[in-house]
């Protein structure tokens, strides 16, 4: 799973307390054995090495995700997500664009042209002079900073304003560390409180945040940015999640949230919405699911790796149907899912290439 804000997300069916990092009897052959040569992966940059070398967060069609080093056809930055075909023929695997792909690269010469058609290869997004030009654009005018691109790429996917001010605020946003996401949390509750304790109503108390010049106002503001549905056809595993702090103050847990969305369907009558998650704690390990609803109902699919979670889940099941019954919806099923899962876009199936 993608990593968001340069927070580490425990593999898929890790145990609390691993760092997910080879140690002295794993060989990092016998890792590179579970990912099949040739296929299809996405992930994040978690390092860049001296050598040049990446150390990756990855995970296959099947689910299984991994920290990884790895060498790159293309030039990667830390944070970045990507899609790649996944070469372990030598003793160091390699991220690899597809030949297709590299016909296309190859109509393109070296600079900002080149690194912005790379971006969106890596993000299965389309590679048109049209698109190349808009994208250029808009990072030209925020000051063609490096860590930029992504944050252009991130707003271009939400149909949000590719502006200086925008692409800014995304950029702190995707900087936080996982300790700073936890304390903007705390701050923007106590903030929100406070405003309601003084008489203002929620949706007022909302706005004022918004219009204030602190960090919780920039993380408020960058975090509804991220919220907002993805377009249609777009690939939300290399996409950046918004980050959730959620559960107690004793023991608070991070979620991640993408969302997506499609009007196509039903005649454009009502939308077909998606919201894919995954949280992480130590008492129930990673626990990934989604809701998806027509507008009028609603399905509920949960999903772990550990057996322990996953009884736990299935006996938990009735209450968590007892607690939905006030959503102003129909819930149609809940299931309780063993094993890996990948996120995938709403109604829509993808061509696997790099």
């Amino acid at each position: 799973m993608a990593d968001i804000a340069g927070i580490p997300s425990q593999s898929i069916g890790q145990r609390p307390g691993q760092s997910g990092k080879l140690d002295g009897s794993q060989s990092l052959r016998a890792a590179i054995h579970e990912f099949r040569n040739g296929s299809l992966v996405t992930g994040a940059v978690l390092r860049i090495n001296k050598n040049g070398d990446y150390l990756v967060q990855i995970q296959d069609a099947s689910g299984i995700s991994q920290k990884l080093t790895a060498r790159a056809t293309l030039p990667l930055i830390i944070g970045q997500n990507f899609r790649a075909i996944w070469d372990n023929s030598g003793e160091i695997p390699i991220l690899r664009l597809s030949e297709d792909d590299f016909a296309l690269l190859s109509k393109f010469g070296e600079g900002m042209e080149r690194e912005i058609a790379e971006a969106l290869l890596a993000r299965g997004m389309p590679v048109t002079s049209e698109m190349i030009n808009l994208v250029r654009m808009a990072w030209r005018l925020a000051g063609e900073r490096p860590g930029d691109l992504s944050s252009v790429l991130e707003l271009w996917a939400r149909d949000l304003p590719m502006t200086p001010a925008n692409i800014q605020i995304i950029s702190w946003y995707l900087a936080l560390e996982r300790k700073n996401i936890f304390r903007m949390w705390d701050e923007l509750r106590s903030s929100f409180k406070a405003r309601i304790n003084k008489g203002e109503s929620p949706i007022d108390a909302l706005k004022n945040l918004l219009e204030g010049e602190e960090d919780v106002t920039k993380f408020l503001k960058g975090h509804l940015m991220l919220s907002k549905s993805l377009k249609h056809g777009i690939d939300a595993s290399t996409m950046t999640a918004a980050a959730w702090v959620v559960g107690n103050d004793e023991g608070p847990l991070l979620a991640k949230i993408w969302v997506s969305s499609d009007r196509s369907l039903n005649k454009g009558t009502r939308a077909w919405w998606q919201v894919c998650f995954e949280m992480e704690g130590n008492a129930i390990s990673t626990v990934s699911g989604e809701v998806e609803s027509d507008s009028l109902s609603y399905v509920v699919g949960l999903r772990t790796d550990e057996e322990r979670t996953f009884k736990l889940l299935r006996f938990k099941r009735d209450a968590l149907r007892r607690e939905l019954q006030d959503v102003p919806m129909s819930l149609q099923y809940i299931g309780v899912n063993h094993g890996k899962r990948t996120i995938r876009s709403v109604n829509r199936t993808f061509d696997i290439k790099a």
